[in-house]
């Protein structure tokens, strides 16, 4: 028997679980066989594999190594020692390290005195606690680690926490001295970057540039975009104050952006009608564009940024256009977005989210979508044909009708994710609408609904049969009696089906509840698993069952935790991309859902 076969027997089983197809590897070379294993392990498994045997050892540590994350539950002071060591003992771990992820957010509560556990304390306690393990992680990092990763190329830093204005991370300043030049990959985020000049200069290969949550000076901006004009592909800017209270493009960059495919401009970020105009010009081969979060007058300007893009043929040839709003009447702006949609040349757009978030209104202040909007989507026939990802969020009155979706049917039958906020089903009759319309996309795999409550006690009926694999499933409780008659009747008519989830709230509040939340595994196009996702996304623990971990942030700083410290891929963030859709989080701003 070959080798690599002998080594294959030695994988546990519980590994041979997560590849997914065991059987094809057999066809492969030895190398491409372990190579087939190992990228589709998480890291706890990784470990688990690369002592198997020394072939599988050597791809596997590659994957382990590649990536080095520090985050809530990887950077106490016992694991950043251990790190160290490892990479101060072992060069060659060290060179295979090619992305940094600091991140200092706290995505659980936490508590400085364990004879305090109650919810209040925990939100008093945050901010000392992020402090502790921000200022734990660039201490460790850069006094041991950053000098011998000489192969760097990403570098992501999310500090957790205000920084001071004025204020730099030590460690940014010897990041752009050891690595500025070979970096292409860098995110910075809770960190004041305004009077950081020299720095920048450092800065000259980059292909994505994110900035989050920051201020920097328009002309340090303007200049860091000039050095890497020629690279860059990826401009994230999300929430950044242009210092002193200047717009972002003051000083417009000289240069043209021949590779900037992606612009993602979030949040309150203050800008100015031509010389945005200027900068869009000025890139050629941009496919994506993200506008969102705006606020009032954030969204009366970027309507006139449209209009005089349009007006010189800009934006034409989107793939991807996401915008979102402050509320459902700022029709200026929504206007300029249908005109913009309406432009776009045939067979381009693929994905196409819009979002009118209407946190925190009365029901006196949302509006129905304009008749512009309603029509480039439900009455373009078939120019966007290509599009495969809709997100329509538009928390008016009632949502969209059922018919409306039917329609939509028709005018992207190959959409593989669709998330609406659609009327809530009334009876049986409601359901089967809704299923027959959902069924005209062919394609699709990821379906998200949100509907408003209802005060009224429809009944609806109950499935004939539910598929054996939804038989110890939990569907839906007492305020969603529809789901196992929906659930059925979808399974039965969508063959391609992999993600649902439904969730119920009032269009002028955000609430936590219990909702369905469902993922189908399929082989050979038959469903083998459902897995009910709803605890695991959405609930939060009872705190009378919470069970308390001690955590060592450094040699005299302890917190409690209520989750696990350990170093699994998904510690610490329970809201992972590719499995729940992010317009689908309800409770908290979408900033947070980033």
């Amino acid at each position: 028997m070959p080798a690599h076969v002998v080594a294959f027997y030695r994988i546990p089983a519980e590994l041979w679980d997560k590849v997914l197809e065991p059987v094809r590897i057999y066809a492969l070379t030895r190398t491409q066989s372990y190579a087939c294993i190992v990228s589709q392990l998480d890291k706890s498994d990784l470990n688990t594999a690369s002592r198997i045997s020394r072939a599988i050892h050597d791809i596997a540590i590659i994957r382990l190594y590649r990536v080095m994350e520090l985050s809530l539950g990887k950077c106490s002071d016992r694991y950043i020692g251990n790190l160290s060591r490892t990479i101060t003992s072992r060069s060659n771990l060290a060179a295979l390290v090619k992305e940094v992820v600091l991140d200092g957010t706290l995505t659980c509560d936490v508590w400085l005195d364990p004879t305090r556990t109650d919810a209040s304390h925990a939100i008093s306690s945050r901010p000392t606690v992020q402090k502790w393990i921000s200022d734990r992680i660039q201490d460790g990092v850069s006094e041991n680690i950053l000098p011998l990763l000489v192969n760097l190329e990403t570098f992501k830093f999310i500090r957790g926490v205000g920084a001071a204005p004025g204020t730099v991370p030590p460690m940014f300043t010897m990041l752009g001295a050891l690595y500025g030049r070979q970096l292409k990959y860098l995110c910075l985020h809770d960190a004041s970057l305004s009077t950081n000049k020299t720095v920048f200069a450092f800065f000259t290969a980059l292909h994505t540039l994110d900035l989050g949550y920051s201020d920097i000076s328009h002309k340090e901006f303007a200049m860091l975009l000039d050095q890497n004009a020629k690279t860059l592909t990826i401009l994230k800017v999300l929430w950044v104050s242009a210092m002193p209270s200047n717009t972002l493009f003051k000083v417009a960059p000289t240069a043209t952006f021949p590779q900037l495919r992606e612009l993602h401009l979030t949040g309150k970020v203050k800008m100015g009608v031509e010389e945005t105009f200027i900068f869009l010009a000025n890139a050629p081969a941009l496919r994506r564009l993200v506008v969102d979060e705006l606020e009032n007058n954030g969204a009366n300007l970027w309507a006139d940024i449209l209009d005089r893009a349009m007006e010189a043929k800009l934006l034409t040839k989107l793939e991807h256009l996401f915008v979102g709003g402050p509320s459902t009447t700022q029709s200026k702006w929504w206007l300029a977005v249908a005109k913009l949609i309406d432009r776009i040349e045939e067979g381009c757009l693929k994905s196409l989210w819009i979002h009118a978030r209407q946190i925190n209104t009365t029901v006196g202040q949302v509006a129905e979508m304009p008749d512009e909007l309603k029509a480039v989507m439900l009455h373009h026939e078939g120019r966007h044909r290509a599009l495969r990802d809709l997100v329509v969020i538009w928390r008016a009155i009632r949502g969209f009708s059922f018919e409306t979706i039917r329609l939509l049917s028709l005018e992207f039958p190959d959409l593989e994710r669709l998330h609406l906020y659609v009327v809530h089903p009334s009876g049986g009759g409601d359901l089967d609408h809704l299923i027959s319309a959902i069924a005209g996309f062919t394609s699709l795999r990821r379906l998200h609904l949100i509907c408003p409550k209802s005060a009224r006690n429809a009944t609806y009926p109950v499935p004939d049969a539910l598929h054996p694999a939804l038989k110890d499933i939990s569907l839906a409780g007492p305020d969603y009696p529809f789901v196992p008659y929906f659930v059925a009747g979808l399974l039965d008519k969508c063959p391609h089906i992999s993600t649902v989830s439904w969730i119920r709230h009032e269009p002028w509040s955000e609430e936590h509840e219990n909702c369905l939340f469902l993922r189908i595994d399929r082989e050979g196009g038959e469903i083998v698993r459902c897995e009910s996702l709803t605890k695991q996304h959405f609930c939060i623990p009872n705190s009378a069952s919470r069970r308390l971990h001690s955590y060592d942030v450094n040699p005299t700083s302890r917190i409690l935790l209520d989750q696990r410290p350990n170093w699994a891929h998904l510690m610490g963030n329970p809201f992972v991309p590719g499995n729940v859709c992010q317009r689908a989080i309800i409770g908290q701003p979408v900033a947070a859902a980033q």
